[in-house]
């Protein structure tokens, strides 16, 4: 069962009907029928303290999207700095829940025909290091 006043030992938000809360009962349930409804897709088999601990980093990781806040993403080389648009919705939260899935053997965003990288249509027929002997394009150079 998970309870909103865990929600405090793994974020650094809290929920409830105090003026110090971050999120109202109600957005606690909202998210939280939210972060159910995406783990048990996962089907993961992890035990139950485990899930729990998920669902409720997935409750910081809703309340994150609906605060606006996986927008932009930041990167940073010592002075130089831009901001993009994140391709998904993506929080600390939700990396969380992606480890623990991922250590537990299965993960929910894992599929064999994006992860494993990508290889050219031709590469099972090319004799070893055969594109290191390719021919270079050249471009002209101004």
């Amino acid at each position: 069962m998970v309870d909103k006043e865990q929600l405090e030992y793994v974020s650094p938000y809290s929920a409830g009907a105090g003026t110090s809360d971050d999120m109202t009962t109600g957005q606690f349930e909202f998210h939280l029928k939210q972060a159910s409804e995406l783990f048990t897709k996962m089907d993961t088999g992890v035990t139950s303290d485990t899930a729990t601990t998920c669902r409720l980093l997935l409750v910081a990781h809703f309340y994150e999207c609906s605060l606006g806040r996986t927008i932009f993403q930041s990167e940073g080389i010592g002075d130089y700095s831009y901001s993009r648009i994140a391709n998904a919705p993506m929080t600390s939260f939700l990396q969380q829940v992606q480890g623990i899935v991922a250590t537990m053997g299965t993960s929910p965003y894992a599929d064999e025909s994006t992860t494993s990288g990508a290889t050219r249509c031709d590469a099972d027929t090319l004799p070893e290091f055969a594109l290191d002997a390719e021919d270079q394009r050249k471009y002209p150079t101004l």
